[in-house]
């Protein structure tokens, strides 16, 4: 796992990545860059674990590029 700072022309470029989600669509330029300074971008190797089931987390993931393959455990109990 790399963590880059987002500064400088790579805000603009986030900005723009954020805009295609529905999810921050139609928000501000404003408030997007607001959003940018708090945020960093972190690049994770093939086969790296993000987060894992039932863990406890402070982060919102938005995947810029690349993909990601969500895994869930499922317990079976027999009573």
């Amino acid at each position: 796992m790399q963590t880059i700072p987002i500064t400088g022309e790579m805000t603009d470029a986030v900005v723009k990545e954020l805009r295609q989600s529905a999810l921050f669509r139609d928000l501000a330029e404003k408030d997007l860059k607001e959003i940018t300074k708090s945020a960093v971008m972190i690049q994770f190797d093939d086969g790296e674990t993000i987060v894992e089931e039932g863990g406890v987390s402070d982060s919102f993931f938005f995947i810029a590029s690349g993909e990601a393959v969500i895994k869930r455990t499922h317990e079976t109990t027999h009573e």
